[in-house]
């Protein structure tokens, strides 16, 4: 039976030394979470993008909700040509200076 007591001794030993190390390795783990924390706080940061990503909405909103937009290129170019004749007829045109 000896040789049975020896490897029942040996197998606790084993155990011992593995629990030995879990336990060290939790005490590391438990130290370093009692640490204070290297991470910078990004709540500010974070704040401002928010603000800046809610400005930018506002004003995508702005211009998808634009009636030209809506407008087809050929219409855009019908009121352009509209505004421009109907302008050109209230404009008075200089004239030509002396000499050139």
């Amino acid at each position: 039976m000896v040789d049975g007591e020896d490897e029942a001794a040996r197998a606790f030993e084993d155990l011992r030394a593995e629990v030995s190390l879990l336990r060290r390795a939790v005490e590391r783990l438990a130290a370093e979470r009692a640490e204070p924390s290297d991470t910078p706080d990004y709540a500010e940061t974070l704040g401002v993008m928010a603000q800046n990503i809610s400005a930018a909405a506002q004003r995508i909103e702005a211009v998808v909700s634009s009636p030209a937009l809506a407008l087809t290129p050929h219409e855009f170019g019908r009121q352009i040509i509209e505004v421009g004749t109907a302008g050109g007829a209230r404009i008075a045109v200089p004239s030509p200076l002396p000499g050139r």
